[in-house]
């Protein structure tokens, strides 16, 4: 049992557990006969948050295949913490394979983003419109399937209104 110091700063006698504190008088109580309002209030111990970095930092705990592997299914935002928190933990110099890899997955998300954009543009063209962009590609291999699936498909749709 914890004993409880009572302090009456008011100007009149203060019941507590049958006794009785005078103003200005301070006495020492059993936790048992202080009333639920005047005992000290037990602050709540603190519930920690959980590190939203948790999952990022488990992962960097692996290897750099490891690290490369998961890529993909992480957001743009995650790879900007993936690349602050391998850089902070090592000081500023992160292992150059995960930075690397990091660097790549950003890349390929941009080319990936473009190459939508071109097959979007894609839509709404007749077919000699889609031949005369297959000779705008140029050499680029990626742009160049997506105008010839783009011929297919208006060849495709054609032969279905005949």
């Amino acid at each position: 049992m914890t004993d409880i110091p009572i302090k009456n700063t008011g100007k009149t006698p203060l019941p507590v557990g049958g006794f009785m504190v005078l103003p200005g008088e301070t006495r020492i109580f059993p936790e048992h006969h202080v009333p639920p309002h005047l005992r000290p209030v037990v602050a709540e111990a603190e519930v920690e948050a959980p590190d939203p970095d948790a999952d990022l930092k488990a992962l960097l705990e692996g290897n750099v295949g490891e690290v490369r592997e998961a890529l993909p299914a992480f957001t743009d935002d995650e790879l900007d913490s993936l690349e602050a928190l391998e850089s902070e933990d090592a000081g500023g110099k992160g292992r150059k394979g995960v930075l690397e890899a990091i660097a790549e997955a950003r890349l390929q998300r941009a080319v990936d983003a473009d190459l939508d954009a071109f097959k979007e543009s894609l839509q709404d063209l007749d077919e000699e419109a889609l031949l005369a962009k297959l000779d705008e590609v140029g050499g680029d291999v990626d742009r160049q399937n997506l105008v010839q699936a783009a011929v297919e498909a208006l060849d495709t749709a054609g032969d279905g209104e005949s």
